[in-house]
Order: C-alpha cells, then structure tokens, then sequence
C-alpha cells in the first residue's frame, strides 16, 4: 500500500508542477484589455441610452396656470402647447402700457409743432421724444411678457415630470416641466483608452437593451473629450437606430463595438 501512495503523491505532484508551467496569468485578462489584444466581442462593455433633447422649463410670471395639456408619459410634437396660463391681467396691463405709449407719442408730436411756433423750449421736445423711448421699452417689455402664457414645446417627446398643478400660480424661475425626446437619442460607453488604437468616429456596434430583450445596431458619433487617468477609461457616444422599437432614455445593456483598423 505505501509504494501505491508514493506513487500517486509523485504523478499529482508531476501534474501541479505540469500545470504551473502552462497556467494562465490571473490578470491575462486585463492586460489584454490594457493591450486592446482582444476582440471586442470578448470584452463587451455596458451602455446607457441618453436623450439628446431634454429641457427643464421654467416660468417667469407669477400668474395662476389655466390648463395643462397632458400628464406625465403623454408625447407632444414640437410646437405643440404644453402649458397654458391665466393671463388676464398681464394683457390689461399691456393694453394700458399701449395707451401710454400713444399718449407720449401724441406728447410729442405735439411739442414738435409747438417749438415751430417757437412756443416751447428745445429742452421740453427732447424730454418728450425720450418719453416716447420708455414707454415704447415698456410695451416692449409687456409683448414679451405675453409670450410665456403659453408654453410650446421645443422639440416633439413626452413629459417626463410636471411639478405644477392647475389653478396653481409658480415661483418664478422654479422648474415645472421636465421634457425628454424618445426620437433622437444616443447610447453612453466607457471603454477602455487602449481601444482608440482603433476605435473612431464612424465605428459600428450591437446593443443588447435588457428592457426589452433586443438587439439594436448603431454607430460611434463622437468619443469624450479626455482619458481618465486612474482608470485608463473613454467615454463614448453612439447613435442607436430607434426605428425597430420603443427605446427609452435610461435603458441599458451590453455594447459590443466592431474592431477595425485605422
């Protein structure tokens, strides 16, 4: 029995040391990364779809909101009114800001025939012309005021929040919509730095969105604008074809890039 055990000490001891002499490095793997010696394919990496288009939009008149034409989820097409408010006595206001203005430019018409007839001063048309200035400011300064009863949307896509509620008056510059587009949207990667010795611009990707099971083809649009030092990472953005099905900002999965050459 014992020269079987010595026997069987001495083939598992020749295997470990048979082993030893062809085991692969732990870090094989992150040299190859380092290296960018792999395929892409070996060493997908994670991305998140962003929107393109999204805006937080505020107010800058405190008067009460009249209507809001849809709720969160709802879409909208560029142009459309998203919010609507009640802006009686901003247009009463303006409307007598016109009469002013007409009455400073009856003033001054006036002054002009006046100092004709030389029956008033120089100094008195001058004041009356920069009369007309302020209050044509001032109109101005109202016609833009009416602009912001209604709210259009900048771009077409759907409420994302709506932090205002009907009959409702917001502080001014507090944000009351948050608006995202689901048509123009980009994929977000960080991959590894090495992979620009043939990553560019124009280089094509499958993404596997876990939401929704499927895979969507797209293209490298543009890389970041600087490496990160500790992690030797890149961040880089890609369009991602939407056509194929409801993509929405904030789904994820993995993005496996086409190796080329440059």
């Amino acid at each position: 029995m014992k020269p079987e055990i010595m026997k069987n000490g001495i083939v598992a001891t020749l295997a470990t040391i048979a082993l030893a002499s062809v085991s692969i490095p732990a870090n094989a793997s992150d040299e190859a990364v380092r290296t960018g010696s792999l395929a892409s394919s070996e060493i997908p990496v994670r991305g998140v779809i962003r929107a393109i288009d999204e805006a937080i939009v505020s107010t800058n008149i405190a008067v009460p909101v009249k209507e809001i034409r849809g709720r969160p989820g709802d879409s909208f097409q560029i142009g459309d009114p998203l919010v609507i408010f009640d802006c009686g006595q901003l247009e009463a206001a303006h409307q007598s800001t016109r009469i002013e203005r007409d009455i400073a430019i009856a003033q001054h018409k006036n002054n002009q025939l006046l100092q004709k007839r030389g029956a008033i001063a120089r100094h008195d048309v001058a004041m009356s012309q920069l009369a007309v200035g302020k209050a044509t400011a001032d109109l101005q300064s109202s016609a833009e005021q009416l602009k912001q009863c209604v709210i259009e949307a900048p771009f077409s896509g759907s409420f994302a929040e709506i932090n205002v509620k009907r009959l409702q008056t917001p502080t001014q510059g507090t944000s009351i919509l948050r608006l995202v587009s689901n048509e123009t949207l980009e994929v977000e990667m960080i991959v590894p730095s090495s992979w620009l010795i043939w990553l560019d611009v124009g280089s094509s990707f499958n993404m596997h969105v876990d939401e929704l099971d499927r895979s969507f083809g797209g293209t490298v649009d543009r890389l970041g604008a600087n490496i990160d030092a500790v992690s030797q990472t890149l961040t880089v953005y890609g369009r991602i074809d939407v056509s194929n099905g409801k993509i929405l900002p904030g789904m994820s999965g993995l993005v496996e890039v086409t190796r080329g050459t440059r």
